[in-house]
């Protein structure tokens, strides 16, 4: 991140320290499927100094989890579906709106990712969507895979990009035009 997007980062941080959960965005996967982690200190000493709960996270075409971590460790390994406040940051890939470009084509290709950080690869390799539904002191976090699309174009231009979008995720569809 430039050094504007971490100084608004650590000012909302600051600002909302007493929110009852804090979630941060980003694009780039801290944790990610091939078993790395990028290399940004700052944004774990900011994630440990406020107590995120949650990361979500891009980029990869997968649905993954990580148990709640604390200074990079798992801290339980209780179900990862349910983040409890204040037990660690779960860092989470939210799904695909395409399919997987990692050439990940079954869980045994991410099995020592699950041993490193205790990241969770559901059976999802086709296009999925992910809610997050707050219940108390814990965040529900699901994950569905489409299972087909109904395509309503506004404008006959964008019919053809639809059309493609719906073989690109490999799914039944309509398009009602």
């Amino acid at each position: 991140l430039i050094e504007a997007q971490r100084d608004w980062l650590i000012k909302d941080l600051n600002d909302n320290a007493n929110a009852k959960w804090k979630v941060i965005l980003i694009h780039e996967p801290v944790y990610h499927r091939l078993g790395g982690s990028e290399s940004r200190p700052w944004l774990y000493d900011l994630i440990e100094k406020y107590n995120v709960d949650l990361l979500i996270q891009g980029h990869s075409h997968l649905v993954t989890r990580t148990y709640p971590m604390k200074n990079g460790h798992i801290v339980t390994k209780n179900n990862p579906d349910d983040i409890l406040k204040g037990v660690g940051t779960v860092y989470t890939t939210i799904g695909s709106t395409s399919l997987n470009h990692d050439g990940v084509t079954s869980s045994n290709d991410v099995s020592s990712i699950e041993e490193i950080y205790g990241m969770t690869t559901p059976e999802m390799y086709q296009a999925a969507y992910t809610y997050i539904t707050v219940k108390g002191d814990s965040l529900e976090v699901t994950t569905k895979q489409l299972d087909g699309l109904v395509l309503v174009p506004n404008c006959d231009k964008i019919v053809p990009g639809m059309v493609m979008a719906a073989v690109r995720m490999n799914v039944p569809a309509v398009v009602c035009s």
